[in-house]
């Protein structure tokens, strides 16, 4: 989907859902966004710091006193974990791959992140990591005192009318669903078991609920034009990396201008989405 403004430009779906291909793509086939739910889980946070309830400058020791190393939770920051600098390690293994059947809240994953251990002093560099935006997560739902799931759909999705977005577990029990697809010798195969999304990502959308995400964080509807501008400021400035990081958005400064969006890739996974602010185009 392509789409200048509130106008669509250019939709179009292809090829089918399922590894028997007997459920053709439609635009409205819901397909996983990977890392994609990064950026709501951002805005999340966001939305409590606007409110008062957090501070970037919080520590992980003021949610997570548990913390294997308080030393380090000391030091990390609510900011170091949006901007992918903590250290924290990453927590998507081969052991959590064979597991990740039975994860069906985000509070189950803390034990998958303790184990990950730390990489680095948090600030002195960026390090992509999976495990910075669950314990973000866990911060929405402990500031919140509302089921993270349940957050970002009263507060995120719901307004804006983004129906077909959530983090729905492939079990076959909703319908719509793309499967994940990978390339086989014998064709295409699909998860063996079925799995639900979380605050780092693997959630489902569809390009036009995506375009109104877009919309609303260009109108302003989620959180003020100087805290979205924040968000989509570079943070990880002077560190080397291999991309440049806001808060949960990925930033790009090439062809039609500056961007921002993220991306989401995984087994079977290629999502992208972006929005050029000087333009008003959105591509996902």
């Amino acid at each position: 989907l392509l789409a200048s403004g509130d106008r669509i430009l250019y939709e179009r779906a292809f090829g089918f859902a399922d590894a028997g291909r007997t459920a053709k793509a439609t635009p409205s086939t819901r397909f996983n966004l990977g890392s994609g739910d990064k950026m709501f889980t951002a805005m999340a946070v966001a939305q409590l710091a606007e409110e008062g309830r957090l501070s970037y400058r919080d520590s992980l020791s003021k949610y997570f006193p548990d913390f294997p190393d308080p030393v380090f939770a000391g030091k990390a920051t609510v900011a170091h974990l949006l901007s992918h600098t903590s250290g924290v390690g990453e927590y998507w293994t081969e052991e959590f791959e064979r597991e990740r059947g039975t994860i069906r809240d985000v509070g189950q994953m803390l034990p998958w992140v303790y184990k990950a251990g730390t990489d680095f002093e948090p600030g002195t560099a960026f390090r992509y990591s999976n495990s910075n935006f669950i314990l973000a997560g866990l911060i929405v739902e402990k500031v919140s005192g509302t089921d993270y799931y349940d957050y970002v759909h009263k507060n995120i999705t719901g307004p804006l009318g983004m129906n077909d977005t959530g983090s729905f577990v492939s079990d076959g029990s909703i319908p719509g669903l793309a499967q994940p697809l990978t390339r086989e010798k014998n064709g295409w195969r699909a998860p063996d078991r079925p799995f639900r999304g979380t605050s780092a990502g693997g959630g489902y959308s569809t390009p036009r609920d995506i375009l109104a995400f877009s919309r609303g964080l260009a109108a302003g509807r989620l959180v003020k034009p100087d805290t979205l501008h924040l968000l989509t400021t570079t943070q990880n400035g002077g560190l080397q990396a291999p991309m440049e990081y806001g808060y949960g958005f990925i930033l790009n400064e090439e062809g039609a201008g500056a961007s921002y969006g993220h991306g989401g890739t995984a087994r079977g996974i290629n999502f992208a989405f972006r929005y050029f602010p000087q333009t008003g185009l959105t591509f996902t």
